[in-house]
């Protein structure tokens, strides 16, 4: 029986209920798997025959600890997946410049260098957006994000300039697709496996489930997974799984966001055993 963690947090240190479904197939496949957190200096990560990201919610709150975590990881040589390089590359927000040279549609984004003096108004005038969004460069679950129009720059600018003067922060057009839903598209090893729509409460622009958005599953066109695929195929470094989230906005479709750290998958019984057989694979 080979063992692997599922890597995850002290305040919530138990596999992710969504993720229990892999326990299953990976048991038949000679797997057990257990959780380890992170931050718990208890674990014995180097007993393990691979680790695996997967709850860690927190590391966007810690990042300076998460990172020495990961350089420790590489110092221990664990085989982690996804690989390090990836996940600290990932983690930054600046990854969807990098996309964008390498010829992916993305949201139209702007750098903001902590400590730097910008002028809300003045960005939204200069880029021509009637409505942005904001956020620090390392964020997960909506952390620190709030959205703006013409008519609030003015209010909103005491909030941008806290935020610009804890971290580098991006200033994101506000695509009014997302209104509609956001596509995610789950692949393991490569491979789509299934697809999801995630649409915020009415009012709200955030999908993320703490702000009453909705999910449901839903069969994404070939066209949604070629741009998926096309945004996979830019990667330096092979993946087991990661999660492409598209909008279609005046019929382009832009990357939102690559998740290749801990995304929620929202697997099913079928999900499971492919990411599970992908899992296998590695090990």
């Amino acid at each position: 029986m080979r063992h692997i963690a599922f890597v995850t947090y002290q305040k919530q240190p138990e596999i992710a209920q969504n993720d229990r479904l892999l326990v299953k197939p990976l048991k038949q496949m000679g797997i057990e798997v257990s959780p380890a957190p992170w931050d718990d200096d208890r674990n014995d990560w180097q007993s393990f025959d691979l680790a695996i990201f997967r709850s860690c919610w927190d590391y966007h709150l810690r990042f300076d600890e998460f990172t020495t975590w990961l350089t420790l990881m590489e110092k221990l040589r664990v085989p982690i997946w996804n690989p390090v390089p990836l996940v600290r590359w990932n983690a930054k927000k600046t990854y969807l410049l990098d996309l964008e040279k390498k010829g992916i549609p993305t949201i139209p984004t702007i750098l903001i260098h902590q400590g730097e003096s910008k002028n809300l108004a003045d960005i939204l005038n200069k880029e021509q957006w009637t409505t942005s969004v904001v956020k620090p460069i390392i964020g997960a679950w909506g952390y620190k994000v709030f959205k703006v129009n013409e008519t609030q720059a003015l209010e909103k600018q005491k909030d941008f300039d806290i935020l610009v003067k804890e971290s580098d922060v991006v200033v994101q057009k506000f695509m009014e697709g997302v209104t509609g839903g956001e596509w995610s598209l789950v692949f393991f090893g490569g491979k789509h496996s299934h697809s999801f729509v995630r649409i915020p409460k009415k009012g709200d622009f955030r999908v993320n489930y703490a702000f009453g958005g909705i999910f449901h599953r839903q069969i994404a066109s070939q066209e949604l997974i070629q741009q998926a695929e096309n945004v996979i195929k830019t990667l330096h470094a092979p993946t087991l799984y990661s999660r492409v989230d598209l909008v279609v906005d005046k019929e382009q479709i832009y990357c939102m966001e690559l998740e290749l750290i801990e995304p929620y998958l929202y697997l099913d019984k079928t999900s499971a055993e492919m990411f599970a057989g992908a899992i296998a694979q590695i090990i």
